[in-house]
């Protein structure tokens, strides 16, 4: 319930840019009024819910996080290519051209991370089964976001299955402890699957640390009824949870605080960000309300969106 109102705006804004591809939706006990109306899109909507024993067992959270790469394995195998999402994402174009991109490669097409990880090593976080994932530590250039994620399921499907069964296997005592995206970076090396990512630009895909807020980068919408960086950079997913109060103004802070280190000034700037913020935070609103809708109330101890 927690991402409810950012799970409708995903599903809109697929139905806004026109996406007509299946959508598996895995979740626990979504309210019937919100399943009821996922016959509204124009596209075809599978809702899984997860298990109560699996729930119980891992935490809604790491079934969510965790298992949706098992899921994707099993339901991915009956098409060319699959993408892997987020609840608190939506959409700003069709990815239809990424899809087959995917598909007709074989490579794995992920946003890049701006803070590039080390991964393995001594650090606990990074055992499985009882034992380090990578003897030694490595710094990996290729790593991604764990969302967006092309690929084809049935050619990564080890792959997939592994980044659960890491996890699920030895739990609590022995399972893999660190984030979901660490499990997916780490095994690119160990399966020797580096050479098949793509990387996609942050900016376009996800937006995360703040970069549609800074100078350049900023976010415009423009004749097209589409959001563009003030570089020129195509929008395609933003990825935050903008129905926050709370989570907004961190962003905002957050990047008056960049300004201020790097530059030694953010008067400018901030007026900058403070414009960017509303209109991604309207173009959110707008898929908030596009077929789908909720009740405009707080899902969280954050508060709602007004």
């Amino acid at each position: 319930m927690r991402y409810l109102p950012e799970t409708a705006a995903l599903l809109n804004s697929l139905d806004w840019v026109g996406h007509k591809e299946d959508v598996y939706l895995l979740h626990y006990r979504l309210p019937d009024f919100f399943i009821q109306q996922l016959n509204k899109l124009d596209y075809k909507v599978i809702a899984h819910e997860a298990s109560s024993e699996d729930v119980q067992k891992f935490g809604c959270g790491d079934i969510m996080q965790r298992k949706r790469y098992y899921y994707a394995a099993e339901w991915g195998e009956r098409y060319d290519a699959i993408c892997l999402l987020d609840a608190d994402m939506f959409f700003n174009r069709t990815v239809t051209q990424y899809l087959a991109i995917a598909a007709k490669t074989g490579f794995i097409c992920g946003a890049s991370l701006e803070q590039k990880r080390i991964y393995g090593g001594e650090n606990p976080h990074h055992f499985a089964r009882g034992k380090p994932l990578l003897e030694k530590e490595v710094w990996a250039a290729a790593d991604v976001c764990c969302a967006p994620l092309f690929l084809d399921a049935k050619k990564y499907k080890d792959y997939l299955r592994e980044c659960w069964l890491v996890y699920q296997d030895g739990h609590p005592d022995n399972h893999f402890k660190g984030p979901d995206m660490d499990i997916q970076n780490i095994l690119t090396i160990t399966q020797n699957l580096t050479d098949q990512i793509v990387i996609l630009p942050n900016l376009s895909w996800v937006g995360t640390n703040e970069k549609m807020l800074k100078p350049y980068t900023f976010v415009r919408t423009l004749v097209d009824d589409r959001l563009w960086c003030d570089n020129g950079e195509p929008i395609y997913i933003v990825h935050g949870q903008y129905y926050k109060r709370k989570w907004r103004q961190t962003q905002v802070d957050n990047r008056h605080r960049c300004a201020e280190s790097y530059l030694g000034c953010s008067e400018r700037s901030d007026g900058m960000a403070e414009q960017a913020m509303n209109t991604i935070y309207n173009r959110f609103k707008k898929m908030l309300d596009w077929k789908i809708r909720v009740p405009k109330v707080a899902y969280s101890e954050d508060g709602e969106s007004e």
